[in-house]
């Protein structure tokens, strides 16, 4: 979605309808593939996985029948104005583009101090503790998303 501020430059955001949310984690493996988010070749421990987008599931807590389930995606938020992840970059390799809202990083530019994932008010950011792994299967080349560089070890 394009919005056009006052001052003629274009925001762009994402509207994800929660409603019809049924937390399958499509939304996940396709931010994952997008942003050529690696894997481990044991992606069995969920705490040592990389994610960019996380789903949470939030329950009523009642007994069946009564139960209500609803999803919901947690993406970078690209905070607005003065993202706390941009202010706190020592090395400034996080960036506000402020003609279109988008934060970004420049990993050849992070030191990998972390001070980003501390400040991040929704836990969006993961730190890169080893270097990336694709699987050597055939063709998959092509599905490596060639404007995006694959993260290093050491960096957010």
């Amino acid at each position: 979605m394009k919005k056009v501020n006052d001052r003629g430059k274009h925001k762009y955001g994402m509207v994800i309808d929660l409603d019809k949310c049924t937390g399958c984690g499509t939304c996940m493996v396709a931010c994952a593939a997008e942003n050529n988010v690696s894997v481990r070749p044991d992606q069995s421990d969920k705490e040592r996985t990389i994610t960019w987008m996380r789903l949470y599931m939030v329950t009523n807590g009642k007994e069946f029948p009564h139960t209500e389930v609803s999803y919901f995606p947690r993406p970078c938020m690209h905070c607005d104005h003065h993202p706390p992840c941009v202010s706190v970059c020592v090395s400034t390799a996080t960036k506000l583009d402020f003609n279109n809202g988008i934060v970004s990083q420049i990993y050849t530019r992070c030191i990998g101090c972390r001070y980003c994932q501390a400040a991040c008010p929704y836990g969006a950011r993961y730190f890169n503790w080893w270097d990336a792994y694709f699987p050597k299967s055939k063709g998959l080349a092509r599905y490596l998303t060639p404007e995006v560089s694959p993260r290093m070890r050491g960096v957010i």
